[in-house]
């Protein structure tokens, strides 16, 4: 299988040419579509900025004896 990420619209951005959106395709077939809202750079990160809101398998709101 195949997966390819096509890559358009094109903007400078602080002086550097980025793109704002991504086509993701899996085996020919569009399974996603990202658009970038923000781009920061030299922006001031730590390494809790990295790590998952949630445990795997957890869901906002809800006690692990909730799911099923």
């Amino acid at each position: 299988m195949q997966f390819l990420t096509e890559y358009s619209s094109f903007a400078f951005q602080d002086g550097v040419l980025v793109h704002e959106r991504e086509n993701k395709f899996a085996g020919g077939v569009n399974t996603a579509v990202l658009r970038l809202r923000r781009i920061v750079f030299d922006a001031d990160l730590n390494d809790s900025d990295f790590l998952p809101d949630e445990e795997p398998g957890e869901q906002p709101g809800k006690d692990q004896d909730d799911i099923i």
